[in-house]
């Protein structure tokens, strides 16, 4: 027969579940799962556009005041996360509650009830989920191109907020167009962003 499952990753770490079926009949058996988080898809596409006569004027090490520099905002939110957090917590509800928390999900109260609810059932939130629920996190900032220098790291103060946050870059000169990835991982190692970010050299 098939066992179907709906699986959602909140944490990049290799995670080990036992299934358990019993039958008088036929005995029991249990099923090892496994699961293993691949790397996350770019969400969003951030565009950068730069002269292609602005040289750089750094002394030293790079400055985000260079005229070589930019600033791309990215989302206070992890987007990707949240609407995992709203499938799996729809697929567990019974079908009358489904209005209201399709409307109140997202806010601070239903924030709030979603947190009791979780804790009611286990005595303390296993850290995968915990991360979900803390305000303020920092990231490390990387770019997979070796033409882009960006801050190492950048603090979100309020991870649940619909606003945004800057992430100051240095682009070297001579850049040629190109596309490439902007990666933020949280410190904690339990969260991982990738955005594409789109570089044009204009004039």
């Amino acid at each position: 027969g098939q066992l179907r499952l709906q699986v959602c990753c909140f944490s990049q770490a290799v995670q080990h579940y036992w299934i358990i079926f019993k039958n008088a009949e036929i005995g029991d058996f249990i099923v090892q799962l496994q699961i293993t988080p691949s790397a996350p898809e770019p969400s969003l596409t951030l565009i950068v556009s730069l002269s292609c006569l602005t040289r750089c004027n750094c002394v030293g090490e790079k400055q985000f005041i260079c005229s070589r520099s930019a600033v791309v905002n990215v989302p206070c939110r992890n987007l990707d996360q949240w609407s995992a957090v709203r499938t799996m917590f729809e697929l567990t509800i019974p079908s009358s509650e489904k209005e209201f928390w399709a409307t109140y999900l997202e806010s601070n109260i239903g924030f709030r009830l979603l947190q009791w609810m979780l804790e009611e059932k286990k005595e303390k939130l296993t850290e995968e989920v915990e991360q979900i629920f803390k305000k303020s996190k920092t990231y490390k900032v990387s770019c997979s191109s070796p033409n882009v220098f960006c801050n190492p790291v950048l603090q979100i103060p309020n991870v649940r907020a619909r606003t945004s946050v800057p992430i100051h870059l240095h682009i070297d000169e001579d850049t040629p167009n190109q596309t490439t990835t902007l990666t933020l991982t949280s410190t904690d190692g339990q969260e991982s962003r990738c955005y594409l970010l789109n570089i044009s050299c204009n004039g």
